[in-house]
């Protein structure tokens, strides 16, 4: 059975609606990208908040996009050589 892309419902409450929320932003920002998978995974998420977000009513401030592995290695070694 093929479920549709968009479900509209009015049986969330808000206060489940921003839990949901509050757990997407958690998974956006400790997520570490590996591959493609992942990006599109960060996408979807990042998509998802600005719906729920829309429903709320809220203003969203900026989540840090989760950066490639790499990016966040080199980070990681320059701290590490400016540490010593």
């Amino acid at each position: 059975m093929v479920r549709p892309k968009r479900v509209h419902t009015t049986n969330l409450s808000r206060d489940a609606l921003e839990i949901v929320l509050d757990l997407i932003e958690i998974k956006l920002q400790s997520m570490e990208v590996f591959d493609r998978d992942d990006a599109r995974e960060a996408k979807s998420l990042g998509e998802a908040r600005s719906e729920i977000a829309s429903i709320l009513g809220l203003t969203l401030q900026p989540v840090v996009p989760p950066q490639p592995v790499s990016a966040t290695a080199r980070m990681h070694r320059a701290r590490a050589q400016r540490m010593a």
